[in-house]
């Protein structure tokens, strides 16, 4: 995992405001010794779903704050939680995001996309999306210091889970249509620490790993996700069924009103049709049953009997045919 840096113990008790889903301290205690440090408990409430979404353990003096977005357009993972943990003198702070979900697609651009409800991003590694990650956030003027040496525990989870980016490629090709490609990838957590200097950095570094060990997004954000999640996929599975079923009616429909229209070509059809037959001298004529003839402009005049049409001069037509009018 990649760490990027901008640049004794506190005596104060922390204090969790669950109304706005902070973690305040109180200067008032005087619970630390020289022994030891004293860390509280911290649950950070997702205020729009109304339930605890993040648990972890914070060292005195520390706050926490958590920003609920249920805007995100994925059908997989439709939110995300960013929690900031910042020290108590302001200069480092944690900032960690809970799962993000993306789909590679070489059919579609990248960015949102509302018809499939799915934000497209090409694919990209751990060590990819920390760099692109640090991009978007901070810019190019946040540089890569350090590698820092992995934790045991960290490992083994992301062992479990496979890593730390999941992907699944799916292929569907039919005789009908082209064959779609598409990855579906996703980003179990992120987190960043960052300091305003090297001083900073390494004097909250252990501050850190312990508060990363402790700290969890909870089973109730995760069940929310799923939940979500299977309520956008099913509406849009109704929206796509409806829109099919539409579709089927009115070709019955259709089929049962025997319905007839001169009207359905449009305007610049016809248009077009005009010039392309002035340009190739021919005209066009109307059958009795609706249709078209076409012949060469030089020919007088095309009547009809039934299947059988004469095409020639006016003075020819034989007897029981039907001259036909122009169709333009």
């Amino acid at each position: 995992m990649g760490v990027f840096f901008c640049a004794e113990d506190y005596d104060d008790e922390y204090e969790y405001n669950p109304e706005d889903g902070t973690a305040v301290t109180n200067k008032s205690s005087k619970k630390s010794t020289k022994q030891g440090k004293i860390y509280n408990r911290v649950a950070l409430n997702d205020t729009q779903a109304e339930i605890t979404a993040f648990e972890g353990l914070l060292p005195e003096g520390w706050t926490a704050t958590i920003q609920s977005n249920w805007d995100i357009v994925s059908s997989n993972v439709p939110g995300l939680e960013t929690v900031t943990i910042t020290s108590p003198d302001g200069k480092a702070s944690i900032v960690i995001n809970s799962n993000q979900a993306f789909a590679e697609n070489p059919r579609y651009a990248e960015g949102i996309n509302y018809d499939y409800y799915t934000t497209y991003l090409h694919y990209m590694t751990g060590d990819e999306f920390v760099q692109y990650y640090m991009d978007l956030t901070y810019g190019e003027e946040a540089v890569l210091e350090a590698d820092l040496e992995d934790d045991s525990d960290l490992l083994q989870q992301a062992n479990e889970c496979t890593n730390v980016i999941i992907a699944v490629d799916g292929s569907l090709a039919s005789k009908y249509v082209a064959t779609n490609n598409n990855r579906d990838w996703e980003v179990l957590y992120s987190i960043v620490f960052k300091a305003d200097d090297k001083e900073t950095f390494d004097k909250y570094h252990d501050d850190y790993s312990f508060i990363i060990a402790n700290s969890q997004f909870t089973k109730d954000y995760y069940a929310l996700v799923e939940y979500v999640s299977s309520s956008i996929v099913n509406s849009y599975a109704q929206m796509y069924a409806a829109k099919s079923q539409a579709g089927l009616d009115a070709m019955n429909s259709y089929i049962d009103s025997n319905y007839s229209s001169t009207t359905s070509e449009s305007t610049n059809e016809k248009v077009m049709g005009m010039w392309d037959d002035y340009i190739n001298e021919v005209d066009s004529y109307q059958t009795l049953d609706g249709g078209t003839i076409k012949t060469s402009m030089y020919n007088d005049t095309v009547a009809q009997d039934g299947d059988t049409y004469y095409i020639g001069s006016k003075t020819g037509i034989p007897d029981g045919f039907i001259e036909l009018s122009k169709s333009y």
